[in-house]
């Protein structure tokens, strides 16, 4: 049993790029109403070239003056299979209320487009990066716009499904 399920797994991360939906765009400027403390924004993905949408959530009193010493550790949420940036910032309301019943610590919360089906891969035949944009460009990209602390130790990841997958396939 154990190694059916370990080649089903091999299979899905093997196989995972090639039920990208290429028709399902990188950017989704609406989806819903935001939670208190998010935004949704882009960033210029040049592996992809496209924007490549996102949302982030800022703690309550996030201080974006640059004479902030304040650092925030980031968590990068990724969504299921069909979804996009939308997907899981419904989140960031429960967040907003644990951070200020002092149950969490404050966090920087960045929901991901995923591209749909993509599994967080980058496809075989190049057409789409979306590991790549990830890692080499958002994380970045956030870093160098808001007060992170910019080292893997601060930086977390979230999955549902498919973005559980993508979590889990980034972090180790």
């Amino acid at each position: 049993m154990n190694r059916i399920f370990i080649a089903a797994c091999m299979g899905l991360f093997l196989c995972g790029s090639a039920f990208c939906d290429l028709s399902q765009p990188w950017n989704n400027p609406s989806g819903g109403t935001l939670s208190t403390g998010c935004k949704h924004l882009t960033f210029h993905s040049a592996s992809n070239n496209t924007d490549i949408g996102y949302i982030i959530y800022l703690p309550p009193n996030y201080d974006s003056s640059s004479t902030s010493t304040t650092r925030y550790p980031v968590v990068y949420s990724f969504h299921g299979m069909s979804g996009n940036e939308w997907g899981n910032a419904s989140i960031a309301s429960n967040v907003q209320s644990d951070i200020k019943s002092n149950t969490i610590n404050p966090m920087i919360w960045i929901f991901v487009s995923g591209h749909g089906n993509s599994f967080y891969a980058d496809s075989k035949d190049g057409s789409i990066k979306c590991e790549t944009s990830i890692v080499k460009e958002l994380i970045p990209h956030v870093d160098s716009l808001f007060h992170t602390i910019p080292d893997r130790m601060h930086r977390a990841t979230h999955g549902i499904s498919m973005g559980g997958f993508g979590s889990m396939m980034m972090t180790f």
